[in-house]
């Protein structure tokens, strides 16, 4: 077996991890590609969004949540670069254009977040951030209405199912 599918299936967590990081960015964008239909089905405003558009903007949304979440593990500094390296590495060779975007959505989304206002639900802020941030990427603008708002908001709760636990080893 190759050492990076035996990694896949190792119990242990340093090569669980080294494999999550090597396969982040493709299990972000299949997030993607697997959840326009749905999401054009109950949002027709979507007609107006160009697909590969929606992959990319949703695949860096899920990449950025995922490794603010990789701050998070109990890991030292070193191994926290090491697997930085390795999901930057593989999203450059998705798409080379990819980490200023990934920085303009942490700056957005830090923004956005910032600047919350007392109308918005507290256990909602982070979703309505990074709906925000994909609302302006797809559409030029901020939501404009309350679907609109819907919409970015399950986006952002899209994304961060997708990756706020992406890091978890399961015994």
């Amino acid at each position: 077996m190759s050492s990076m599918l035996s990694s896949l299936f190792s119990k242990t967590g340093k090569n669980s991890l080294d494999a999550r990081a090597a396969i982040l960015v493709s299990r972000a964008q299949a997030a993607a590609v697997s959840s326009f239909v749905p999401f054009l089905d109950r949002f027709p405003a979507l007609q107006e969004v160009e697909v590969k558009e929606w992959d990319r903007t949703v695949t860096m949304t899920v990449v950025f949540i995922a490794t603010m979440q990789l701050n998070k593990l109990k890991e030292t500094t070193a191994r926290k670069e090491h697997l930085m390296s390795v999901v930057i590495s593989n999203l450059l060779e998705w798409d080379e254009s990819s980490f200023p975007a990934l920085q303009e959505c942490k700056a957005a989304f830090d923004q956005e977040c910032e600047s919350s206002t007392a109308g918005l639900e507290p256990r909602f802020v982070l979703a309505d951030a990074l709906g925000a941030w994909v609302l302006f990427k797809l559409f030029g603008r901020r939501a404009s209405s309350p679907t609109e708002s819907e919409l970015g908001r399950a986006i952002g709760l899209l994304t961060m199912q997708h990756a706020s636990e992406y890091w978890q080893v399961r015994a």
